[in-house]
């Protein structure tokens, strides 16, 4: 932490690691080691803050602006020092080449190939017949089980499926 108020956070940011898709906690650590996680807040919570200029040993607060392809961190009261200590979601690192060797967790080659599948048909002039939508769907059930056993907490970070119109609400 250098006391600024912000850090980007992308392949060319202040923070050169991917991008994360989702952030669930940020803290900061002190030169000593002490550690204090920040309240992630929403937009509205952080612009209603009148003193920005404020700096401390550990943040408050944090806004994170979800830009693209970098976003931006927020941090309240500035830390002038020690280090930020995040828990977040990133995607896969893409494939370069069709030789490349990928390590995947139990049933994910399983659902990466069914949703190839479904994604493509129309594509190929095929229809979605109803088997391949119900392998599909079991296929991600089954990876998002294995996220929860692993996480605690059900897979949100991935987007909705445009193919399935959303229920409305009662």
């Amino acid at each position: 932490m250098t006391g600024a108020g912000s850090y980007t956070w992308g392949a060319t940011g202040v923070w050169t690691t991917a991008r994360p898709v989702k952030i669930e906690t940020v803290a900061v650590v002190s030169p000593a080691g002490a550690r204090k996680a920040a309240r992630i807040v929403p937009v509205e919570e952080f612009e209603s803050i009148a003193d920005t200029t404020s700096t401390g040993l550990f943040a408050e607060v944090c806004f994170v602006d979800g830009g693209f392809p970098l976003l931006t961190v927020y941090l309240l009261p500035k830390p002038g020092s020690g280090s930020a200590e995040i828990q977040s979601y990133k995607p896969l690192a893409p494939f370069v080449n069709l030789s490349d060797t990928v390590n995947l967790m139990p049933g994910y080659t399983r659902a990466l190939r069914w949703a190839l599948a479904f994604e493509l048909a129309p594509e190929f002039g095929r229809p979605v017949s109803q088997e391949l939508a119900s392998l599909a769907a079991d296929a991600k059930t089954s990876i998002t089980g294995l996220n929860q056993a692993v996480l605690g907490k059900p897979n949100t970070v991935e987007p909705v499926n445009p193919a399935v119109p959303p229920v409305a609400a009662a």
